[in-house]
């Protein structure tokens, strides 16, 4: 699919709309693709649900969800973590519930052998000590309730020392009753502040042969 928009180089008065702006004419050229030859076919996009732009945050929570409705979110978050000391990890709690877990973790670190760990909440981010930690983190949770709600996380940390961390993580909400109407992201020790960004989508499948022009 490829599409050609064409303007004038520069306005004329013609198109003056003030002493400031102008209204070009523009037109656009292209075919969008068929979509008719994929029945019954989907593709799964992300819908922005919320965007959260934070400085120096010990936590954060997206509410007013509905997690029976929106059944899987999609969460990335990227930025630094600054702290004087400790170890830094930030974890997702659904419904502000800090029980109720099962996960496993596997890492790679730089110039160690690979490591296994088990029994954190859902995790976004971990880090041996080194401020600031910079993060990227990927993380999707399905939420309907009657069954663990499964999460998969997958990050990765680089420290003040230039240490990586690659971390894939599975687990499992094991409360199955509650429907889930926030999403708490806590810095795990009090003074570990996180700056950067996170956002909150929920992944929707869509029918492809909808997407064809009327």
């Amino acid at each position: 699919m490829s599409f050609e928009i064409v303007h004038p180089e520069k306005p004329t008065e013609q198109d003056k709309i003030d002493d400031n702006d102008y209204m070009l004419p523009h037109s656009i050229n292209g075919v969008l693709p068929d979509l008719s030859s994929f029945p019954d076919m989907k593709a799964r996009i992300p819908i922005l649900i919320e965007e959260k732009n934070l400085t120096n945050a010990q936590s954060t929570t997206f509410s007013n969800l509905n997690g029976d409705q929106d059944k899987l979110y999609y969460i990335e978050l990227k930025g630094s973590i600054s702290y004087p000391s400790g170890n830094p990890r930030i974890f997702l709690y659904p419904n502000n519930d800090t029980g109720n877990k099962q996960t496993v973790s596997v890492a790679a670190i730089t110039n160690q052998t690979p490591q296994r760990f088990s029994g954190d909440p859902i995790m976004l981010l971990a880090s041996n000590s080194g401020s600031p930690t910079h993060v990227l983190c990927e993380l999707t949770l399905h939420a309907e309730t009657g069954k663990y709600r499964k999460a998969i996380s997958k990050f990765t940390t680089i420290r003040s020392n230039n240490e990586m961390w690659i971390v894939e993580q599975g687990g499992f909400y094991t409360e199955t009753a509650t429907n889930i109407t926030r999403l708490d992201i806590v810095s795990q020790t009090t003074g570990h502040l996180f700056t950067g960004t996170i956002k909150l989508y929920k992944l929707v499948d869509i029918n492809l042969e909808d997407l064809n022009p009327p």
